[in-house]
């Protein structure tokens, strides 16, 4: 995580996969660029951290793209705790560069981003 005094871009992403992977292309063109950026998955969007087909024909399956985001300096996705015990989700299917947050400390890390995107 980055400490509070340096510039950061956050990315949410709230919305379960669809054919379309956005927000995980911006993360990926963001940080091509060396920007720092924060990804939280919360609600719906933890079903991004699960093995899934692809959505679409010789399209990408969503858990092979953020596989990439170390190469772009993306070391770790925060998920939301309580979201992942709502919805029922084994701990040990998410990605081991995964870290789960409450959401009270996703909320505090949000407040200190420069931007936020939301999906």
């Amino acid at each position: 995580m980055l400490s509070a005094s340096e510039p950061r871009i956050s990315v949410v992403i709230h919305t379960a996969p669809s054919a379309d992977l956005e927000p995980a292309e911006l993360i990926l063109a963001l940080a091509a660029f060396d920007l720092p950026v924060q990804v939280f998955f919360t609600g719906n969007g933890l079903f991004w951290l699960l093995p899934q087909e692809a959505r679409k024909p010789n399209g990408k399956a969503p858990l092979k793209v953020l596989s990439a985001f170390p190469l772009y300096g993306v070391e770790t996705l925060f998920y939301c705790l309580e979201d992942q015990s709502a919805l029922r989700l084994d701990v040990a299917m998410l990605p081991e560069n995964s870290s789960a947050l409450s959401a009270a400390e996703i909320g505090r890390q949000l407040q200190h981003s420069t931007q936020v995107f939301t999906f």
